[in-house]
């Protein structure tokens, strides 16, 4: 793995973003001003029926079980203090995202929220206060142990460190630890994080590193919720696992790195354990050109796309935002992508029954 962030390319995959650097803000602050009174406009002319918007129609009701509930998931929404055009990224998104699904039960951010400041947290929570929105439950990226770098991001500097980082993750969002559960209607959400940076160990790179407790913790999660799903003449419940890094060799784009530096334990784990959903983001690739739904015998792996900018496969921008609209069913989940610069939804909902004992 490279020791250093590569000098181009998306923002959340080991990148030194030109937007970061201290002498251009006052050019950006206008170019952000410009930005955010042309998505004002867009969003005025969808709202006067301008654009025929593509949808695709849910499967029948009747083909599956009632619905249970549904939550939101976003990632990579890369909320910068100074960072304009990721505010109004950010509110379009939440804005469509909760029109679309009022009966949101929950909204995860699965990672790089923030580029690790304490400005860029205190922006992220403005920019939520401004929206209703259901309970939020967060985890760790890559970005979010950015405050490290030097403002040319050659360098690590002193001043900052993983330890911080993580502290001042946790104090942030009033958790123990940077991995933790949710519970919804009798439905776990298990949300993992990255738990050291290269400062820890330079080949970590961009990778999630997950300590032998966190994976303890999770072993013991999944047992407990394995055990008490039911009894044998009942359906199992999925159990959802967040992390913002992927698993290589499961959705599109996610072998590009290594992701997660403990890959085949956490794979080990996920297999035992049928019906997990494993949602992740980071790679930014766009679900309407790649597949971001993968299934193998045992545990399905979804990627998330980006709030902040859709990439295709040569990492090239597609100036799309993206995010998922999750519906929990008796019988299935039924997972949606949502686009919102143009407001519609991406291809056939992905159905994936659950259960089956």
């Amino acid at each position: 793995m490279p020791s250093h962030p590569r000098t181009s390319g998306p923002p959340g995959r080991g990148t030194q973003p030109w937007y970061t650097i201290p002498r251009l803000r006052p050019i950006l602050l206008l170019g952000g001003l410009a930005f955010t009174l042309m998505i004002t406009w867009l969003a005025w002319l969808q709202n006067e029926s301008r654009y025929v918007l593509a949808t695709s129609a849910p499967p029948a009701a009747s083909d599956l079980g009632s619905t249970v509930f549904r939550f939101t998931v976003m990632s990579d929404v890369h909320v910068q203090d100074f960072h304009l055009p990721s505010h109004q990224l950010f509110r379009n998104a939440l804005e469509d995202a909760m029109r679309e699904t009022p009966d949101s039960r929950l909204l995860v951010l699965n990672g790089d929220s923030t580029n690790g400041d304490p400005t860029d947290y205190k922006r992220l929570k403005q920019l939520l206060a401004e929206q209703n929105h259901p309970p939020v439950a967060f985890t760790m990226g890559n970005h979010e142990y950015y405050k490290m770098w030097n403002w040319t991001y050659s360098k690590l500097t002193d001043h900052w460190s993983s330890g911080q980082a993580v502290k001042l993750f946790d104090s942030e969002f009033g958790y123990e630890r940077p991995y933790h559960e949710e519970i919804v209607d009798g439905y776990p959400f298990l949300f993992l994080s990255g738990e050291a940076y290269r400062d820890v160990e330079p080949d970590v790179g961009e990778d999630a590193w997950l300590s032998d407790r966190q994976l303890d913790w999770l072993k013991e999660r999944l047992e407990l919720y394995r055990a008490s799903s039911g009894q044998p003449s009942e359906r199992r419940k999925p159990i959802f696992v967040f992390l913002h890094q992927p698993l290589p060799g499961t959705t599109d784009g996610s072998s590009r790195e290594l992701g997660v530096v403990q890959h085949e334990a956490l794979r080990r784990l996920l297999t035992a354990y049928p019906d997990v959903f494993l949602f992740s983001g980071h790679t930014h690739w766009d679900a309407g050109t790649t597949q971001q739904v993968w299934r193998s015998g045992s545990f399905t792996a979804i990627g998330s796309g980006s709030v902040y900018d859709t990439l295709d496969r040569q990492d090239q921008s597609t100036g799309l935002s993206e995010s998922l609209a999750v519906e929990v069913r008796t019988d299935a989940v039924v997972i949606r992508f949502r686009e919102h610069t143009r407001r519609r939804w991406i291809g056939e909902p992905v159905v994936i029954p659950y259960g089956r004992r």
